[in-house]
């Protein structure tokens, strides 16, 4: 647990880093961006792998059905045409989501 600790910390601090970088120089806001993408896919591949293991732990289930409801509600909300909603409804989640998960992981890596 403790190398997905570390692999989680990588691709968390990936697009932080190019963030960093973008103070500098604007064009690595577009690398920066591009980093969620693996981060995303790392976190909720993670997450199910994590709940499949342990599927009576209550907080990964909370985490795998936040996760549920996000991409439900962008379907939905993109169906419906309420982009403003998206925008500034929406936006935080996923870092709030990166953020519980890594905590859950710092956890059990920490056991």
């Amino acid at each position: 647990m403790k190398n997905v600790n570390y692999f989680n910390y990588f691709f968390v601090g990936f697009p932080v880093f190019f963030c960093l970088l973008a103070t500098f120089n604007i064009g690595f806001i577009s690398i920066a961006m591009l980093a969620l993408i693996p981060t995303g896919i790392f976190q909720v591949i993670i997450g199910i792998k994590m709940l499949v293991d342990e599927p009576q732990d209550k907080n990964l289930k909370i985490y795998v059905v936040s996760v549920f409801l996000f991409f439900i509600s962008l379907v939905v909300i993109s169906k419906l045409e309420l982009y403003n909603f998206l925008n500034y409804v929406l936006f935080g989640v996923p870092p709030i989501l990166a953020f519980y998960l890594s905590i859950l992981i710092y956890k059990k890596a920490h056991q």
